[in-house]
């Protein structure tokens, strides 16, 4: 038996879960039955690196590039790959401008945008762009405001679809942040 890691609670976890929650059961539903091997194994390989430049800026990157064992026993690539692309500016980058922040590119079947067949998007509902910028108002007062995509819902708190895919809305929030002397 394989045993893998699949990022489970990532940032698409919202727009994905109820399908993470019907594999779940499904895959319950066969252990509970006595398979042997219940739903797919998966393998792959990850990399992840990044660079810093002190008290200035910094990138991070991420990718999994999943395999999975085919019913007929092959081994081929999986459409469930992940990338992850982050850049951070460092609070002491200008020291008469206290403002800080963070960029980042989430995005699972990234692979997939690049087949004409696939027909989708770098910017789609496998996408999650996130922002924060964050003011120092005083040695230990940040004020940061907060920009995400997230999945639209109705006014009863569903998820809002259009022909079969969920529909995409921003969300922007502030937080005040007092940390202690």
């Amino acid at each position: 038996m394989v045993v893998t890691f699949l990022p489970f609670f990532n940032q698409n976890y919202e727009r994905n879960r109820a399908a993470y929650a019907e594999e779940v059961m499904t895959y319950l539903g066969q252990i509970k039955g006595g398979s042997s091997s219940p739903g797919s194994n998966v393998l792959g390989i990850y990399a992840e690196g990044g660079f810093k430049i002190e008290k200035i800026l910094s990138m991070d990157l991420g990718y999994m590039w999943p395999f999975e064992i085919k019913s007929d026993g092959s081994i081929g690539p999986s459409d469930d790959d992940t990338f992850h692309l982050g850049l951070i500016v460092e609070p002491d980058l200008l020291p008469f401008l206290p403002v800080y922040g963070k960029v980042s590119y989430d995005r699972t079947k990234f692979a997939s945008t690049f087949d004409p067949a696939k027909s989708l998007t770098l910017f789609d509902v496998n996408t999650v762009l996130s922002a924060e910028l964050s003011y120092s108002l005083a040695q230990n007062v940040d004020v940061t405001m907060l920009y995400t995509t997230t999945v639209a819902r109705d006014s009863a708190g569903k998820v809002t679809y259009t022909n079969g895919v969920a529909d995409i809305n921003s969300s922007v929030s502030v937080n005040v942040d007092v940390k202690p002397f």
